[in-house]
């Protein structure tokens, strides 16, 4: 069993379906901002589930934009009858 952090449980970072959620989060912001974000990989992943109704998913996300590497942290929230929602999208700043 995976383990309970504040009421998430971790998820592996290479599961396909926190693979999946990655890439809806970078293309979804790409969408949003108008950027040209490349999905590279998830580093970290938690989920929390809501009766099973919907599942809020935090990511730690690798992506590229001209060769540059960055973290970001990501929000998404799948609800089982109405698909998912971006909920937040933010540069992590490694030097803090």
């Amino acid at each position: 069993m995976a383990a309970i952090i504040d009421g998430f449980h971790k998820l592996g970072p290479k599961d396909p379906k926190v693979v999946e959620v990655g890439n809806f989060a970078v293309h979804e912001y790409n969408k949003q901002s108008k950027s040209k974000l490349k999905f590279e990989q998830v580093f970290k992943a938690a989920a929390y589930d809501f009766a099973e109704i919907k599942t809020e998913y935090a990511l730690i996300i690798g992506a590229k934009e001209h060769h540059a590497f960055n973290k970001f942290h990501a929000v998404v929230l799948e609800n089982n009858n109405s698909g998912r929602l971006l909920i937040a999208f933010k540069k992590i700043n490694e030097g803090l």
